[in-house]
């Protein structure tokens, strides 16, 4: 099956992968990691201590929030944009390729949800350590 989705964008205002300048700052919305545990834990490969984290991350595994919205109240603000639905690390890396650039991410600064550092604790901040793309 294949899906396609048209939409409209005032002329000069689309919020592209290749729009980032030296010395912007990359922010994510949402917590990052907290869907891939969902469906680790869904598909038995990660097992959770309480049921109460493992029900928050499966929800937000069968949840896809769309941020259209969002990314509509970005435009004049922001210079670039992606989704990270392929995982923060590698699509950051993809949009700092579009635009040319590298990016910079410090884990401590990455918002993990408490579901998730309930299920793999410090292990989330370890793995994602500081990384350069």
């Amino acid at each position: 099956m294949t899906v396609q989705l048209l939409g409209l964008v005032p002329p000069g205002a689309a919020l592209t992968r290749s729009g980032a300048a030296p010395g912007d700052a990359l922010f994510v919305s949402g917590t990052p990691g907290t869907r891939v545990v969902g469906l680790a834990l869904e598909q038995g490969s990660l097992t959770a201590p309480g049921r109460g984290a493992r029900r928050s991350c499966a929800s937000a595994s069968n949840a896809q929030r769309r941020r259209v919205a969002l990314g509509e109240r970005l435009r004049g603000f922001a210079s670039a944009c992606i989704d990270v639905s392929d995982g923060l690390l590698g699509d950051a890396g993809k949009l700092a390729r579009a635009s040319g650039l590298a990016a910079h991410m410090r884990s401590e600064s990455l918002p993990l949800s408490e579901a998730l550092l309930a299920v793999v604790g410090s292990r989330a901040r370890a793995s994602a350590g500081t990384h350069r793309r």
